[in-house]
């Protein structure tokens, strides 16, 4: 779904041709494809809240990858902000390992594989992709999801879940227009965030991310019935006080050429949509 929405969108703004070497989109859809891999396999020994705290947490590896692939430095409240989310993820982290019956250290290390994953395919992507071959966001997204459902079928098949999945999807017929529309909406999420940035601002973009984060775990503990502990409590304030900073960091005016501020948008978009789009082809 993600390729053929990218497909149509390329079509529908006239012709185009590859602007990315073949090669690096087979790095960049092995390091997407495992980001999604390692994430979702995580879920089998951590909730869902553990999930979204450890996905916020890809400032971190982002920054470090960040300084050495894409020469990219960061102002003290950056750093400031991902210390207070480190230490809220570990305080919420305890919570869990304390109250909750799905809690495995197995766990914390493959989500820890996948958000690293995550971090190295935003910074590769903005490197290669978008400051040095100036690609569009539909191409990033209708080849590196072509290659990387490649991967992705390898793994079902090998694992003996294809044929499962199918046969729930057969039983359910329903199930193929869920998967549709959860496609199809996770796409436009990425289109939306281009938008913001284009009619307010990227820093309105962001903390309309940061809040979109922040909600995702007060609705999760209200779907799966999960109650707060002081643990927790404590852990959701700093990772609260690391997104205010984050956002205040973000509403700063900072002096960049914009075309480095298209780019670095670009690269932060990562964590939204699976892929990031480049601002400037809206």
């Amino acid at each position: 779904m993600f390729c053929l929405c990218a497909f149509i969108e390329m079509t529908a703004n006239g012709p185009w041709q590859r602007k990315g070497d073949l090669k690096d989109y087979v790095i960049l859809s092995c390091c997407t494809a495992g980001g999604i891999y390692f994430t979702n396999i995580s879920l089998h020994y951590i909730n869902y809240p553990m999930r979204v705290m450890f996905k916020s947490s890809k400032l971190l590896p982002v920054m470090v990858l960040g300084f050495f692939i894409a020469q990219r430095k960061h102002t003290r409240e950056e750093y400031i902000a991902a210390s207070i989310l480190v230490l809220g993820i570990v305080l919420f982290g305890i919570g869990d390992a304390k109250e909750s019956p799905k809690f495995d250290m197995i766990g914390i290390f493959l989500i820890s594989i996948g958000v690293g994953l995550d971090a190295l395919t935003s910074n590769f992507e903005e490197k290669r992709f978008f400051r040095d071959k100036n690609c569009s966001h539909q191409e990033v997204i209708l080849y590196s999801f072509a290659l990387g459902s490649v991967w992705t079928l390898i793994t079902v098949g090998a694992s003996g879940g294809l044929g499962a999945s199918l046969g729930h999807m057969f039983e359910k017929p329903q199930v193929w227009g869920c998967v549709c529309l959860f496609s199809f909406f996770g796409y436009l999420s990425v289109v939306f965030v281009l938008l913001l940035i284009k009619l307010f601002s990227a820093t309105v973009a962001e903390a309309v991310k940061s809040l979109r984060k922040v909600a995702s775990i007060a609705i999760s503990f209200l779907f799966f019935g999960k109650v707060f502990t002081l643990w927790h409590v404590c852990g959701f304030l700093l990772f609260i006080g690391s997104v205010a900073l984050s956002a205040y960091g973000k509403l700063q005016p900072k002096e960049k050429p914009i075309e480095y501020q298209k780019v670095s948008t670009s690269a932060e978009m990562q964590e939204d949509g699976g892929s990031a789009p480049s601002s400037n082809s809206v």
